[in-house]
């Protein structure tokens, strides 16, 4: 810890809670800014960009920004795995907060739009903060506080959180493992939350306990996963029913049933 804490704590006789990780870790945390640029710039290769989990992500965002579902925001949501995640946003997004409580999260940036900028504000205090987008940057939020982005196009980055207290060191290096995972082009690599996942080449809609539907590589189905498959031909379901497990009216993009529902 920085030898100014340990000197502010002990003024304020907290010195012994200094020398407790957690402990420390949360005072801290009720000091920290709730937004900020840290001083750790990840590097990112370009081939991490070419993994196919990025053009994905690339593809809803596209998506999310002709959107008129006005709750959607134009946000790739997350499912908050504590595991390195591909999020993304079109800017600009409106001011919101995430959490009804301190919720401290963390993001890389891996692809941004031109002059974009990120903001949070102490609503107490009004001081409004912000930092430049940038490749490679890596920033931590308390979604509690209100928060907006300013810009034009699609910014892509790794999300991992939501963690109770500060986790910088932690945060910094479950986002270099994805990154490494990107560039190497494997499966493990981060990708979008399930919601927001598109079937793939070699991918198929699944279930193992016949109340959830998944996307999984189809190599996986001699694991004791159920292929869905389309209710008129057998094939691949692709447009999977909304009142999955209840009914199992699942179409391919083929049939003319399936083009009628569209």
């Amino acid at each position: 810890m920085p030898a100014l804490w340990c000197r502010l704590f002990s003024a304020l006789g907290l010195g012994i809670y200094a020398q407790v990780p957690y402990l420390r870790t949360y005072l801290e945390s009720r000091i920290m800014k709730p937004l900020e640029a840290l001083p750790t710039r990840l590097s990112i290769p370009p081939r991490a960009l070419r993994h196919r989990f990025v053009t994905e992500a690339k593809i809803v965002a596209k998506v999310l920004q002709t959107s008129k579902d006005s709750t959607s925001m134009g946000v790739i949501g997350t499912g908050n795995t504590y595991r390195a995640e591909l999020y993304g946003w079109s800017n600009p997004v409106s001011t919101h907060v995430d959490s009804a409580t301190d919720g401290w999260i963390y993001g890389c940036i891996l692809k941004c739009a031109p002059s974009e900028k990120i903001f949070a504000i102490c609503p107490k205090s009004g001081v409004r903060l912000s930092f430049d987008s940038a490749p490679g940057r890596v920033f931590r939020l308390n979604e509690h506080f209100p928060h907006w982005t300013e810009g034009r196009g699609i910014t892509l980055c790794l999300f991992v959180g939501v963690y109770g207290i500060p986790q910088d060191d932690l945060a910094i290096k479950v986002l270099s493992r994805g990154i490494a995972r990107l560039a190497a082009g494997v499966q493990t690599a981060p990708r979008v939350s399930r919601g927001f996942r598109v079937l793939l080449d070699g991918e198929c809609w699944a279930t193992k306990d016949s109340e959830n539907a998944h996307i999984i590589p189809k190599r996986y189905l001699d694991r004791g996963w159920i292929r869905l498959e389309c209710c008129e031909c057998g094939g691949d379901a692709v447009k999977i029913d909304h009142h999955f497990p209840y009914s199992a009216v699942h179409y391919c993009t083929k049939c003319p049933c399936a083009k009628a529902a569209a």
